[in-house]
């Protein structure tokens, strides 16, 4: 799922892919308790065990889509932002 809400016209398709490659993505899930704007594992793929996985790889990541990720996680889902950066 590509993300094209006007708040997150920053997450790319070319983001979008480059994350699916890892085996996650970041996905608007509109209305749930944790947050609109999520990192998740793409269950798809199947590549990643958990959400938790998918954590760490944008936690410990540098290239530009996991920089980008934690960018909008700070601005649109603080408390998400704030588990994950944990993880380092």
């Amino acid at each position: 799922m590509n993300l094209n809400t006007s708040k997150m016209k920053r997450w790319t398709k070319k983001d979008s892919y480059k994350a699916i490659k890892e085996g996650w993505n970041l996905y608007h899930s509109r209305g749930s308790v944790d947050g609109d704007f999520q990192v998740q594992r793409n269950d798809e793929q199947g590549l990643l065990k958990n959400d938790i996985e998918a954590w760490k790889i944008v936690a410990k990541g540098s290239d530009t889509h996991h920089l980008k990720a934690k960018r909008i996680l700070k601005e649109l889902n603080t408390e998400e932002y704030k588990r994950i950066i944990e993880l380092i």
